[in-house]
């Protein structure tokens, strides 16, 4: 490859010569060295290129050959610092196209997609590892978190198009280039969580990994339906994924969007990202969509890595756990006291149960993370934290109230049990169970029908965070100070849960639960934990043995 020859491809219309060049520069090192000799002698051959995709879009035609031209600059700089830097001159020219391909006149023009899909790698390719340019793209040629002059338009905006764009290389490309512009830059990921441009680009993101999940989770549920018959020998066979490429591209884009916010809680920064995702409204959200998918990454953080946070996150953690724990139990119990035919749920209950369940369940991995490992942990704040009577006491109230508003179900029992139900056919009620549909079971109970929201996992998450919470850690050489630390703030749960009657919940959720899977042997784990060395606790459950009439138990 010499100039001239490079010169032509970029000047003609011959799009097989097109390929061919942007082919041998994807699969050649000694190609791409050529070429970057070549684009060092100066600007002219990447302004050149840049010319083909402003008259291509300025003339709506001529689009594909103008992606082509651009693929060629994409495969050319892969990876070599100097070639990123004498085509950074067409960045500018590349963002200013974007901005038209993207919009409606462009909608349903293939070559259109094509042509934005190659100018984002273009971007992306030209900045990857390169701190000074990825600075210079989100500063200047994209203008985050600014209006650009003469104009009301945000570079953010852009990106959000990218990123929404029906075409999934776009998007997926869009997702690239905003991980590599912020994952070594830590001012970068502060204008992420700190300006409202980035919180707009946040919820976008956010926004994609929700769909992709919810996408992936319906996709495994109609795998499972289809299956193959054996003409009528009655095998079943299941039918091979036709999605699975499909899949795996989903699956690497979640990662990606997994990597973005890593690196944002790897900052610290969870807890201001948390905050600026918060609802502008509560009258009509207590907790938004985002922050819930936030919640969803960190707790698939703190389980893949068996990582913790810092204290402000900590701190963060379970300032929204009190407040949606104090707002949740008080509206249960509007519901409770109002009676079975008057109230009507709030329906904030129902993102609110979500978000509580989250919280819990990394609060969970939080401590476990701790009380599990024998070394010091610099989280060992965050234990303490939760080891007061004030969240604890949070934490028994809100188990309470659940309990009470969502009583538990029974595998064992049908809920749709009426006095005229006939038994299943070949089968017959025992005494017991026709006493049971005589005695009233009259179908379900008001605060079963349906009407309430199930608060399904809440009652078991709650308390495995307490028995998690009244666990004693187990260090390798304790001095004293240690020991009467851990055995004091253990005490303290234990305590608190006794005295606001918590025993008596936690012995009570020693039964099976549809709507709370495990909870038994959870509960069995909590109770064992809260009474080990607590004398008064003992003794309460103690008192509770059935005595027979000569006075022995």
């Amino acid at each position: 490859m010499d100039e001239a020859e490079l010169q032509r491809a970029l000047e003609g219309q011959d799009e097989a010569a097109l390929e061919e060049m942007a082919r041998r520069l994807a699969r050649s090192e000694v190609d791409r060295g050529r070429f970057r000799a070549l684009m060092g002698r100066g600007p002219e051959l990447a302004l050149s290129a840049s010319a083909r995709w402003e008259e291509a879009v300025s003339k709506a035609e001529g689009m594909r050959t103008a992606a082509l031209v651009a693929r060629i600059l994409r495969n050319g700089i892969v990876g070599d610092t100097e070639a990123q830097k004498c085509c950074f001159c067409v960045a500018a020219s590349a963002v200013a196209t974007l901005w038209k391909t993207t919009t409606f006149t462009f909608e349903d023009n293939d070559d259109a997609r094509l042509l934005s899909r190659t100018l984002v790698q273009l971007l992306s390719n030209l900045v990857t590892q390169n701190d000074e340019l990825q600075g210079r793209l989100w500063s200047d040629a994209l203008g985050i978190g600014r209006i650009k002059e003469g104009t009301t338009r945000d570079g953010v905006d852009l990106v959000i198009r990218l990123l929404q764009s029906p075409d999934q290389g776009t998007s997926a490309a869009s997702q690239v280039l905003v991980l590599n512009t912020t994952v070594d830059s830590g001012a970068r990921s502060e204008i992420l969580v700190q300006k409202s441009a980035g919180a707009t680009l946040m919820r976008c993101l956010l926004d994609l990994a929700q769909s992709h999940v919810e996408e992936d989770e319906d996709e495994e549920e109609g795998a499972e339906e289809q299956v193959l018959h054996d003409n009528d020998s009655g095998l079943a066979v299941p039918l091979e994924d036709s999605f699975t490429k499909k899949r795996r591209t989903r699956m690497e884009n979640l990662g990606v969007l997994f990597a973005i916010f890593d690196n944002i809680m790897d900052r610290g920064l969870f807890d201001k990202a948390y905050s600026s995702l918060a609802p502008i409204n509560e009258e009509h959200s207590l907790v938004s969509a985002s922050q819930l998918t936030l919640l969803k990454l960190l707790d698939a953080k703190l389980q893949q890595k068996h990582a913790s946070v810092g204290k402000d996150d900590a701190q963060s953690l379970l300032d929204a756990f009190t407040k949606l724990a104090t707002w949740a139990q008080s509206s249960m119990q509007d519901v409770i006291n109002a009676g079975p035919d008057e109230a009507k749920p709030d329906a904030r209950l129902v993102e609110v149960h979500v978000g509580l369940v989250l919280l819990c369940q990394c609060l969970i991995q939080l401590s476990m993370s701790i009380v599990s490992s024998s070394a010091p942990s610099p989280a060992q704040s965050i234990l303490s934290l939760m080891r007061t009577q004030i969240f604890v006491g949070t934490l028994i109230s809100l188990l309470h109230t659940t309990m009470e508003f969502s009583p538990a179900i029974s595998p064992f029992k049908s809920t749709a049990a009426t006095p005229v139900s006939q038994p299943p056919q070949g089968h017959a009620l025992s005494q017991t169970g026709a006493a049971t549909l005589a005695a009233g079971a009259a179908g379900v109970s008001k605060s079963n029908d349906g009407s309430r929201p199930g608060m399904d996992n809440l009652k078991r998450d709650l308390v495995s965070l307490l028995g998690t919470l009244s666990f004693y850690r187990s260090l390798p050489t304790p001095t004293e100070k240690e020991k009467e630390s851990e055995s004091e703030s253990v005490r303290i749960v234990q305590d608190t849960t006794r005295e606001k009657g918590g025993l008596f919940d936690v012995m009570n959720l020693t039964q099976l639960d549809e709507r709370n899977p495990y909870i038994r042997e959870r509960a069995i784990f909590a109770l064992r934990n809260l009474l080990r060395n607590n004398e008064e606790s003992q003794n309460l459950v103690a008192r509770l043995r059935p005595v027979e009439a000569n006075g022995t138990s």
